[in-house]
């Protein structure tokens, strides 16, 4: 489970819940800050792509914020580890 420290364009202080995760059957899950959020994760050695991501569209207050998140991960095309942390980089993730 990666908590969600900071993304190009989102202010984390108006998503401090966001985060997500790669489960064992290989699928995206997680959560925007208040909507849950699933998607198709395509993960190689240094590579990753985050398809078909999708939410539940509950009403919350800083939505904006929330989808900037989503944005941002589908945007990602690469990944490292920062010892304990996953940097999630590309097209502005």
């Amino acid at each position: 489970r990666w908590q969600l420290v900071r993304a190009e364009g989102v202010d984390v202080a108006q998503v401090p819940a966001a985060w997500f995760r790669i489960t064992s059957e290989g699928r995206l899950e997680g959560n925007g800050g208040c909507n849950s959020m699933f998607g198709q994760p395509t993960v190689g050695a240094g590579s990753v792509s985050f398809g078909g991501i999708g939410s539940t569209r509950m009403a919350c207050p800083n939505l904006a914020q929330e989808q900037a998140f989503l944005q941002a991960l589908g945007a990602a095309d690469a990944w490292r580890l920062d010892g304990a942390q996953l940097v999630l980089t590309g097209g502005g993730a």
